[in-house]
């Protein structure tokens, strides 16, 4: 899952000059991707999606940072499409379509080049199923916007998914620990 997440606003006190971001009190994401990176008996793989929508308000700084991102689970693809058919039934997309991350907290942890460290501290939804999490994220001015990039440790179990993705009797399965990796950009409302 490519899934998700927020972002948001560093104020500057925290942060070495070069490295404040000054973002807009409020935006949406303009362009993102879920992809998770999986393994199985007989190989790794990776999934993806484009589907993804988003939201953060940070309308007094980074204390009052809180966002969104979320992902329709039945557009995740593997470019396998029994594989795919096999991931929608685990996920029990009908009933369970969203992938979501709520962000609650966003905290500077430092600077890497023009790139502003994070953690995230919000909630996770898969399957119907939340669980709060807190994620290192970064951070990169782009343009009027920010863009969010994360990476979330998963695991089917911790999320009530009890069917696994297998084939040909139980021969090949795919492990419970997965990535999700999230890449969205927010910007502002156009004037």
């Amino acid at each position: 899952m490519r899934l998700p997440f927020v972002l948001v606003a560093l104020a500057g006190a925290h942060l070495p000059a070069a490295a404040q971001l000054t973002p807009p009190p409020a935006a949406t994401v303009v362009v993102g991707a879920v992809q998770f990176s999986a393994h199985a008996t007989a190989g790794d793989f990776t999934g993806s999606t484009d589907a993804v929508r988003g939201a953060f308000s940070a309308p007094a700084g980074l204390a009052s940072a809180t966002g969104h991102v979320e992902a329709d689970a039945a557009t995740l693809v593997t470019r396998n499409d029994g594989r795919d058919r096999h991931l929608r039934e685990a996920l029990e997309v009908e009933r369970y379509p969203l992938l979501r991350f709520d962000v609650e907290r966003v905290t500077p942890a430092g600077t890497a080049g023009d790139t502003t460290l994070v953690m995230l501290d919000g909630s996770l939804a898969i399957h119907g199923v939340t669980r709060p999490r807190r994620v290192e994220g970064r951070l990169l001015a782009e343009g009027a916007g920010l863009r969010l990039l994360a990476s979330i440790p998963v695991s089917f179990r911790e999320f009530g998914i009890r069917r696994h993705l297998s084939k040909f009797l139980g021969l090949v399965t795919v492990r419970d620990a997965f990535t999700a990796h999230v890449d969205v950009t927010f910007a502002p409302p156009a004037r």
